[in-house]
């Protein structure tokens, strides 16, 4: 046990120390009205990488992240322990206990860390939220240093996995390049598709009666209305449409005994029907995030983390502040992360603990 003094107070704090006792995936019993668990990840403040970085760390299980861990356990710090100090006071709970790095099935999960975490700093910046925004309404000199004591424990890390790169990052590997082969395959029939629309749009009308594929399809297209129509046997000839005026054709593209029906009728249609085969995109890659998300979760890249020789020093900590029992009918009210005080209690609701606003 070490004593530190800060700002003229007197702290009693467990030094950094490894306990066999508790290991990585250990089960530690269920939350209950004295206990609170929170799993500490990197969602609480974020992290500031991309999907395309994320991608990277998942390959090569690096793990640069201390100033991740440090931004984001202090915004834990800062949201949920003025609550739960305030409510587990309020209600008078015996031997309460406040858990960082637990899930909330009482599975220990811990917060990664290459090198050491410092108990010091830890305890200045829990004695700094606590004094700034906690308060006793019945002794405004009240001292919230003499019942609180800090635990910062090492967990034994995970074993080696058996894999070399996290399996849900295997499966998004293999997810992502079968969707990659389908978009491409998209891009291509869509490109396609858009180069046959260009080819119609741009082609004028005596070029595509004057060239032999699509000649022999306008006279299918004749055929398929008129067998006996006349313009089949004279497209079947040497016959080569001239260039007519723009205000000739629309003159007679509603004439059924001039050729030009025909064409401009047989190009809308055709138009029609490639616009119509327009390809879709039918399946979307959903998985994108997966990444970073497993990153931001932390503790399925745990095991990866800590059994990387490239991460020198890696080590696994448990956070527990224990909050001692105050006799005095006292009332304590805290101010929340959107810096309105409220004053709570611990209670157990539906069968499971949880705060209530008082």
């Amino acid at each position: 046990m070490n004593i530190i003094i800060i700002d003229n107070q007197i702290y009693k704090i467990k030094s950094n120390s490894y306990s066999m006792n508790i290991g990585f995936n250990d089960y530690i019993g269920p939350e209950k009205l004295n206990k609170e668990y929170k799993e500490f990840t990197f969602n609480c403040a974020g992290i500031s990488i991309d999907k395309k970085l994320a991608e990277k760390y998942c390959y090569n299980n690096i793990f640069d992240f201390n100033e991740d861990v440090l931004q984001n356990l202090k915004k834990y710090i800062k949201i949920f322990l003025p609550k739960y100090a305030c409510s587990f006071w309020n209600s008078k709970i015996q031997k309460a206990k406040f858990y960082i790095g637990v899930n909330d099935f009482g599975i220990v999960k811990g917060i990664p860390f290459c090198g050491e975490l410092s108990i010091l700093k830890l305890t200045q910046y829990i004695n700094k939220i606590i004094n700034n925004n906690i308060i006793c309404l019945n002794d405004s000199n009240f001292s919230f240093n003499d019942y609180i004591k800090i635990n910062l424990i090492k967990v034994k890390g995970p074993d080696k996995p058996k894999y070399k790169v996290n399996t849900k990052f295997s499966n998004f590997l293999i997810e992502k390049e079968k969707y990659m082969k389908y978009y491409n395959d998209y891009l291509k029939k869509l490109n396609n598709w858009r180069n046959k629309v260009l080819t119609i749009n741009q082609t004028k009308l005596i070029d595509l009666v004057n060239t032999h594929k699509t000649r022999q399809e306008i006279i299918k297209f004749i055929f398929h209305y008129d067998p006996n129509n006349k313009f089949i046997d004279l497209l079947k000839t040497d016959f080569k449409l001239e260039k007519k005026p723009h205000e000739y054709v629309m003159d007679v593209k509603n004439d059924i005994n001039n050729i030009y029906y025909w064409v401009t009728r047989w190009k809308d249609t055709t138009k029609e029907k490639i616009r119509c085969k327009k390809p879709i995109l039918k399946d979307n890659f959903n998985n994108y995030n997966t990444p970073i998300n497993l990153i931001s979760g932390i503790s399925d890249m745990i095991p990866y983390w800590f059994n990387n020789n490239n991460n020198k020093n890696m080590n696994l900590y448990l956070i527990i502040i224990k909050f001692k029992h105050i006799d005095n009918n006292y009332i304590f009210s805290h101010c929340n992360y959107n810096n309105k005080w409220l004053l709570s209690q611990r209670v157990i609701h539906n069968g499971t603990p949880a705060c209530i606003a008082l």
